[in-house]
């Protein structure tokens, strides 16, 4: 589905090849090992830790704890990583938010390309355009109009500022006017809740959060922002289909690891992950939710976040946004 956003690093994914030390042969051994979450629970961040913490335990017999660090578009929790002990035991499951910070916060505490080490890109998935059943618009080029419409902006909510929801709703701006009103959250969980409550009017939301919601029918899905439609979402069009020809957005998910963390100890966690990865509960899962796994090398997500580090840069600057 996503071959042709990864092709050039084609030869570099997935296993790193049977040599590579083990995880547990480089990693401090005995503590449990620590994946943050830099939002709230309930998002697609929270949602896939907690699918592959338990696989991931099992190969390499350690505890996991997942540990929900929230706020500030995620810098919170990804700052709280990049100062841990270089150890590999101290892991970030980061989002698009990671890249799209270093443009849009004018005085950020780290520096992610320095101070966090690649692991693995796990996976890719489009986001959906949903709204709240009260909004009289059943495709986007009615959305659009109702958008344009409105005096004070149709509410959109996100995960955070800067996050893939945020951005998708600012690139949806930027090419068809719709007059948009952000409402963050610190977390993609809560600001799905908040839609299906009534609270805000729509969202550019994962795939894996507002497809319980779509099925439900507590919200209505206008359109998916990947090129092609997605076998989960069969009969909900691309933007680029109802009329936006230029849209295309898409959400990942990585893992990382603290700045100064061995390359062998990276390089031995992306194995270990890889595998997990394949499992058939893990992968059956990914199907139905509109996800992509890779398990990448740690040196094909470096090449793939600088590339997102530059493309949502210019969509940052080109909206005009900052966070001080």
């Amino acid at each position: 589905m996503f071959a042709s956003i990864l092709s050039r690093w084609a030869t570099t994914i997935l296993l790193i090849g049977l040599a590579a030390p083990s995880f547990n042969s480089l990693a401090q051994q005995g503590r449990p090992i620590r994946i943050v979450v830099a939002f709230a629970p309930g998002g697609s961040n929270d949602v896939l830790a907690r699918l592959i913490a338990p696989n991931l335990s099992e190969r390499l017999g350690r505890s996991i704890i997942v540990e929900n660090r929230p706020g500030a578009g995620g810098n919170i929790g990804s700052d709280h990583v990049a100062r841990s002990a270089p150890d590999g035991n101290t892991l970030l499951l980061a989002s698009p938010g990671l890249a799209v910070n270093i443009t849009l916060y004018s005085k950020n505490t780290f520096d992610a390309r320095k101070d966090l080490v690649p692991v693995s890109l796990i996976g890719i998935s489009p986001n959906v355009l949903v709204v709240h059943p009260s909004v009289p618009a059943t495709t986007i080029a009615e959305f659009i109009t109702f958008a344009k419409a409105s005096q004070s902006g149709i509410t959109y909510g996100s995960s955070g500022s800067g996050g893939a929801m945020h951005l998708s709703a600012e690139l949806f701006k930027m090419l068809t006017g719709a007059n948009l009103l952000h409402v963050p959250y610190k977390g993609g969980g809560p600001a799905v809740a908040d839609l299906v409550g009534g609270q805000i009017q729509s969202i550019f939301a994962n795939v894996v959060t507002a497809l319980p919601h779509i099925k439900s029918g507590g919200v209505k899905a206008l359109g998916v922002t990947s090129k092609k439609r997605d076998e989960a979402l069969a009969d909900v069009p691309t933007i680029i289909e109802a009329g936006v020809p230029d849209y295309e957005a898409y959400v990942w998910w990585a893992m990382f690891a603290a700045g100064g963390t061995s390359p062998n100890v990276a390089a031995g966690l992306q194995r270990e992950l890889a595998i997990v990865l394949k499992a058939p509960d893990v992968a059956n899962w990914a199907r139905t939710q509109a996800i992509e796994f890779i398990g990448s090398t740690p040196e094909t997500l470096e090449r793939f976040f600088n590339t997102e580090i530059e493309k949502w840069g210019a969509v940052v600057k080109q909206a005009g946004l900052k966070i001080d």
